[in-house]
């Protein structure tokens, strides 16, 4: 590769000055079927954020000393 030769250029283009592609959409598809375990994640996941939610509250108000 001499001096004067470039390589060819990539062009990057941000995905928020890009054409936005055509999306999926079948309203026959219906609703997507879990499986128990994915159904047991999801639950659980739930219960994680509630939990996580609770002792935000109680070291909120541990912090202000109504607790």
């Amino acid at each position: 590769m001499s001096d004067t030769t470039l390589p060819p250029r990539s062009i990057v283009i941000h995905p928020l000055d890009d054409v936005p592609e055509p999306k999926l959409y079948s309203p026959s598809l219906g609703p997507m079927a879990l499986t128990p375990k994915v159904r047991l994640a999801l639950l659980l996941l739930r219960a994680h954020i509630g939990l996580m939610l609770l002792l935000l509250g109680w070291r909120a108000l541990t912090l202000s000393g109504i607790v």
